[in-house]
């Protein structure tokens, strides 16, 4: 029989991870707001498209990590083995998905750099926006492989909870 304190503990863990996670991307957020909003006074041309294109980045991603934090606060609730198993590998699932996003945005960015080589109109706000774009994406790949470490190394203790 399964020991309830020792699943309950996995998940106290594994929530841990998760709002560990969500404060490092709040505070990624945070830190790019007010860096690039500082940044927009002393910026022009696609620099200064640049620095937008971050900020927007930026409020959707405080957005999402607050949002995390406070649905967050409601999940200590007693899981089952399947319940813990499904939790587990659900959310390992979505930063999968995530990381090949962080990809589709890199490409993205290459498709408005470029575009910014041939634009007349709105070649700083392609180059500046793709720039940004670029770099978001690189570091949320990062961010979400990371993320997606953590969560399956602590995963791999589920197999000692397995009554086999």
């Amino acid at each position: 029989m399964m020991n309830q304190k020792v699943l309950d503990d996995f998940n106290f863990e594994r929530l841990s991870l998760v709002e560990n996670g969500l404060l490092v991307l709040m505070i990624w957020a945070l830190l790019n707001i007010a860096f690039f909003a500082v940044a927009q006074h002393f910026l022009s041309g696609y620099k200064k498209q640049f620095s937008l294109m971050n900020i927007y980045w930026n409020v959707v991603n405080l957005v999402l990590s607050l949002s995390g934090l406070f649905s967050h606060q409601e999940q200590l609730e007693r899981l089952s083995l399947a319940q813990t198993i499904e939790a587990q590998y659900s959310l390992e699932k979505i930063l999968l998905f995530n990381a090949g996003l962080d990809v589709g945005y890199i490409f993205l960015g290459l498709w408005l750099i470029q575009k910014s080589l041939t634009s007349s109109k709105s070649q700083e706000r392609f180059k500046g926006y793709g720039q940004s774009i670029v770099i978001q994406g690189l570091w949320l790949f990062l961010f979400d492989l990371t993320f997606y470490a953590f969560l399956n190394e602590h995963g791999q203790s589920l197999t000692s909870l397995l009554d086999i």
